[in-house]
């Protein structure tokens, strides 16, 4: 955002950023109610096959949480497509397509408390880090144990 923000006061001699909408840059705010805010919802907004090569619509954030394999690992940047372009990992939809979202396979299973979903990844790192298992590292040990 920053970057287009930049390239606007640049080209318009800095007047850009005094064009303000309930206190916020008037682009930021068309952005973030276009586009920004729907990311996480049902609807399917495409922004074209055109600026969809710019810009990640909300059709394309989407691609982003789908299970489907072609799907993984697509559409990770937040604002403009240019980073997955980049990065071999812009996936732009011809037309709108059907999708699951979640994590592939049962993986998800184990996350399944609050806790859970907080600490199993850290105890899963201790795991990789310091080559302990991660019940091990659930447990503290007591001082009188060794």
């Amino acid at each position: 955002m920053g970057v287009a923000v930049g390239l606007s006061a640049y080209c318009f001699g800095g007047s850009i950023a005094r064009v303000l909408l309930v206190g916020t840059n008037i682009f930021v705010f068309i952005f973030n109610v276009t586009g920004a805010h729907l990311r996480h919802s049902h609807l399917w907004l495409s922004y074209g096959s055109r600026l969809n090569q710019i810009f990640i619509s909300p059709a394309m954030h989407q691609i982003h949480h789908s299970k489907a394999s072609v799907h993984i690992d697509k559409n990770l940047g937040g604002c403009l497509a240019v980073w997955d372009r980049l990065m071999g990992t812009l996936h732009v939809p011809r037309t709108r397509e059907e999708m699951s979202f979640g994590l592939a396979g049962s993986k998800h299973q184990e996350y399944s408390s609050l806790s859970r979903l907080y600490f199993l990844p850290l105890l899963k790192c201790s795991k990789i880090l310091f080559g302990r298992d991660s019940s091990s590292a659930a447990t503290p040990r007591s001082p009188n144990s060794e």
